[in-house]
């Protein structure tokens, strides 16, 4: 017997609207060179400006669709993908950096 069906409960589990858009943290497999890397991501996305920043240890931030975060896990350089929630306000004020957003 199930924890669901000893409490009688219905469990459902579903994907977010494939359309949905967001942020996502992609991390490259630690056998992928960086170049590599972000050659494949780019060319995946549909614009670069999706691309909010990258750094050589080994990920990128990318604002794009649900659906098209999940096609990235196909890429061969890329290890990691999973929603994010980026402040860009403070990230700027720890930061200094400029970022679009």
């Amino acid at each position: 017997m199930t924890l669901a069906e000893r409490f009688g409960a219905t469990i459902e589990l579903t994907e977010p609207d494939a359309t949905l858009q967001g942020t996502f943290f992609v991390k490259r497999r630690p056998t992928a060179a960086h170049e590599s890397f972000m050659t494949s991501l780019l060319a995946a996305l549909e614009s670069h400006s999706q691309l909010i920043m990258h750094h050589q240890s080994g990920f990128a931030v990318v604002e794009l669709s649900y659906g098209d975060a999940q096609r990235l896990k196909r890429l061969p350089a890329v290890d990691t993908v999973g929603g994010i929630q980026l402040n860009l306000e403070q990230f700027r004020a720890v930061t200094g950096a400029s970022i679009e957003g």
